[in-house]
Formats: structure tokens, C-alpha cells, sequence
């Protein structure tokens, strides 16, 4: 076998392949053997067409089946010759054409890329603070007891006020384009909170004041970032009646209060655990920061060409994200108009940074010699089988099949690495890094 290699880039290469005509040959005869058993031809009793004819009559099927052993495995044994670590999935095969004799094929392939790491030492990370303060603590409380209160009607004969929830009956219609006058969205009944942190400003601005039973026109621009995409950028008129007024009553937070919540005895026993969850949520997030920080670092001074297939593959898992979000949030994706393309082209950015950064942590990785042990994945596996109340042997047999096995490894690998360089990380204040940013591009002062 020849194989030519092509470098058209650092990580973009081609394959050039001839395999010898003798072992062509004996592969397609195989092949048109194992079909005679089978086939059936005119004049012929089954399996007992002569090889010629049978050659003949499937030619496009056992073209079709040498391709398909011959190309794989003289691809992958060229690989292996030259050494290659190409990427799974980046092969693309230019399809033959063969009329006998040796057989040639190119195959176009991404590999990984070979890089030198600058110097990681004393990375500099920004702190952040995981400090819970007492105002923070009673806003929480203030929160579960308003999700705690009930709605009830205003008996008064008074108008809307701040606060308050009018139950109206909503009718829209577009007011701008070719849709002029088209329904926006069916006639409804809806609850809407008077300077709610969720309301429009025109809602709140033009039902502010409107008495039970009076009717109120006015029109409400949609953001462009709306996520009904249906109504994203567009003006809508409103026609509303209000049918009633509902206001929220909340219970004390008091040492009853908190016994309805769970097994606390007093509101202090509430408050000491609502603290401790603030601070594991802080840390949490203190720890993904740090992280953020130290892989963005990684990213910005180690600038290298990445396979374009590693980043369509993470361009594509953030597209499943987002759709899934959309998704969990009542949006219907077959209705609305979202243009897929368009976020992907927004993806595309991001996609780079992650996997260069993946990238970075694996050389990371091999070069301080960071290895994940069979005990760490079994740790893993037996806390994941925990939070999700499954036998560890029956949730390490379903990554086993889904190939989830080496995800973990890596992911487990990657969260050493960091965990090795934010022990050797140099944490300043917060904002001082912006600030360190603005002052070097903002150049050498000039005295007069």
C-alpha cells in the first residue's frame, strides 16, 4: 500500500491511497463469492450463477461493498504507520473511481494539535466573595413568604394600585406590517401584577388607576429578545377589561412561619439554614468562577488552530441546549420562526474558546501528569448513583453502553487539572484585573 500524506494545515491533512491491484482483487472476489450464494439470477437456480455473470449483474453492489472494507481499513492502517491521532468523525472520503487495477482513494481528516503550553504559573484570578449578609439572609425569608402568600379579592370599591393583580381579559392584534390587525395571540384571561418585575411597563402604566369593569386600549412593543419569536420585535395593540382586583396577603416570619417550612423550631433554626445554603450556593458559584477564570486565562495565551469538527460538535450540543431550554420554557420550536443558523453563527465564537480550552486542560494534563484512578470513577459513580437513588453497578453498566465511561474520565480529569492550577492560581481583589486591562491599554502617561 502508498499512502501520501498532505499537510493543508496544522490540524487539516490528506491522505493520498493506493492499495495494490492483487489485493483488490482478492477482496472483490471474496465479496462477488459470498453474493453468488445468495443471489438469484434469471436462468439460473439459486446460488448457482457463474462468478462472471454474477460479477456482472451486481458490479454497482460489490463496488459498493469494496469500498466499504477496503477504504476504512487502509485508511486506519495508514494512520497508524504515520502516527497520526486523527480526530473521530473528521474523515471525509472522496469517492473512487475504479475500473480495475490498484485501487486510489484520498481522505480528507482533521488531527489533534500539537501545541506548547506557555507558562501557567501563578495564574492571576479575581476573588469572589462568598460572604452572606444579614440584609441578603432576610430577603430570602421575605421571598419564601411571599411565595407562601395567598391571593385574594379586593372587597373595596377602589382602582388599580401598585402591588395589586388584576385579572383582565386580553384581546391582541399586530399593529405594524402586512399583519396589521392580525390576531397576535387568541382572546385570554390573564393575571397581570401591577409593577411586577415581569410585567411590561405599558401594562403596569395603563392599567395604574383602572377601576372594575372599565376597559383600556393601548399598544406594547415587544423586545427584539422576546422568546416567542412570533411576537419579538413586533407592536401590539392591547385591549383589555378588568374583571377584578387580587392582592397578595403574606404570613409573618415568625417562628410559626418556619415550623410550616420544615423541621425547624424556631425562625432562628430557619434563618442558621437558610445562611449555611446561601454560603454553599456562593461557594459553588465562587468555585465555577474561578474556573471560568482560570480555563478563559489558559484560552487567551495559548492560541492554537483547533479542528473545525470538535467545534461543529460543541456548536451543535449548545444548539441542543438552547433548544431545550426553549422548550422547558413552554416555547412551541415548530412554530416559531427562530433561525437556527443565525445561533449558531453566535455559538460558533464560544465553541472555539471551549474546545481550545478541553484542549488545554488534556495537554495540561499529560505534561504535569494528572491521571484519574478506576477508584475516583468508582467514587463518582457511586455519588451520582446516590442523588439519583440507583444501584452503582446498574448506573456504571448504562455509561458502559452509552459510552459515558470516558466522558466521565474526562470530565473527572479536567476538574483535577483545575483544582492543580487554582492551588497554584495568584487571587486578587475583584475588578482588579479590569482595571489592571484599562491602565495597559490605556499607555504610558507623558509628563509636560
Amino acid at each position: 500500500m502508498k499512502a501520501e500524506l498532505t499537510d493543508i494545515t496544522h490540524v487539516k491533512k490528506r491522505l493520498d491511497i493506493e492499495i495494490p491491484a492483487e489485493v483488490v482483487s482478492a477482496e472483490s472476489t471474496a465479496i462477488a463469492r459470498e453474493l453468488a450464494k445468495r443471489a438469484r439470477v434469471p436462468g439460473f437456480r439459486p446460488g448457482k450463477a457463474p462468478l462472471a455473470v454474477v460479477r456482472n449483474r451486481y458490479r454497482a453492489d460489490i463496488l459498493s461493498e469494496l469500498y466499504e472494507q477496503l477504504l476504512p481499513r487502509h485508511f486506519l492502517d495508514a494512520v497508524r504507520h504515520k502516527g497520526l491521532d486523527v480526530v473521530d468523525g473528521s474523515m471525509s472520503f472522496e469517492p473512487p473511481e475504479y475500473d480495475g487495477g490498484p485501487l486510489s482513494f484520498q481522505v480528507g481528516f482533521e488531527v489533534f494539535p500539537a501545541f506548547e503550553l506557555g507558562d501557567y504559573s501563578e495564574i492571576p484570578v479575581e476573588e469572589t466573595p462568598t460572604d452572606v449578609t444579614e440584609d441578603e439572609v432576610n430577603g430570602y425569608l421575605e421571598k419564601l413568604a411571599d411565595d407562601k402568600a395567598e391571593m385574594a379579592p379586593v372587597e373595596e370599591d377602589r382602582p388599580l394600585r401598585a402591588g395589586d393583580h388584576a385579572a383582565i381579559a386580553l384581546n391582541a392584534t399586530f399593529v405594524d406590517g402586512d399583519a396589521d390587525g392580525a390576531p397576535a395571540f387568541p382572546e385570554k384571561q390573564v393575571l397581570c401584577e401591577i409593577g411586577g418585575e415581569d410585567t411590561f411597563e405599558e401594562f403596569t402604566d395603563n392599567l395604574t388607576g383602572a377601576s372594575v369593569g372599565e376597559d383600556r386600549s393601548f399598544e406594547v412593543a415587544y423586545p427584539e429578545g422576546h422568546p416567542d419569536q412570533r411576537l419579538a420585535g413586533r407592536r401590539v395593540r392591547c385591549e383589555t377589561r378588568v374583571d377584578g382586583i387580587r392582592r397578595k396577603t403574606r404570613p409573618a416570619v415568625d417562628d410559626e412561619f418556619a415550623r410550616e417550612l420544615g423541621d425547624f423550631r424556631t425562625v432562628d433554626d430557619l434563618r442558621a439554614e437558610v445562611r449555611r445554603n446561601m454560603e454553599q450556593r456562593l461557594r459553588e458559584r465562587a468555585d465555577a468562577a474561578t474556573r471560568e477564570g482560570l480555563v478563559g486565562w489558559l484560552v487567551d495565551n495559548n492560541d492554537f488552530e483547533v479542528p473545525d469538527s470538535l467545534v461543529e460538535q460543541q456548536a451543535q450540543a449548545g444548539l441542543e441546549r438552547a433548544a431545550r431550554n426553549l422548550a422547558g420554557r413552554g416555547v412551541d420550536l415548530e412554530s416559531a420562526r427562530f433561525d437556527w443558523g443565525e445561533l449558531r453563527a453566535k455559538l460558533y465564537p464560544q465553541a472555539v474558546r471551549d474546545v481550545r480550552g478541553r484542549l488545554i486542560l488534556a495537554r495540561l494534563a499529560e505534561k504535569e501528569r494528572i491521571a484519574v484512578t478506576d477508584g475516583d470513577v468508582d467514587d463518582q459513580i457511586r455519588k451520582m448513583a446516590e442523588a439519583v437513588g440507583r444501584p452503582a453497578a446498574q448506573l456504571r453498566a448504562q455509561l458502559d453502553t452509552d459510552g459515558g465511561l470516558d466522558s466521565l474520565r474526562e470530565r473527572l480529569r479536567d476538574d483535577k487539572v483545575v483544582a492543580w492550577l487554582r492551588d497554584r492560581a495568584r487571587f486578587v481583589p475583584p475588578g482588579s484585573l479590569a482595571a489592571e486591562d484599562a491602565n495597559a491599554g490605556a499607555g504610558p502617561s507623558v509628563e509636560p
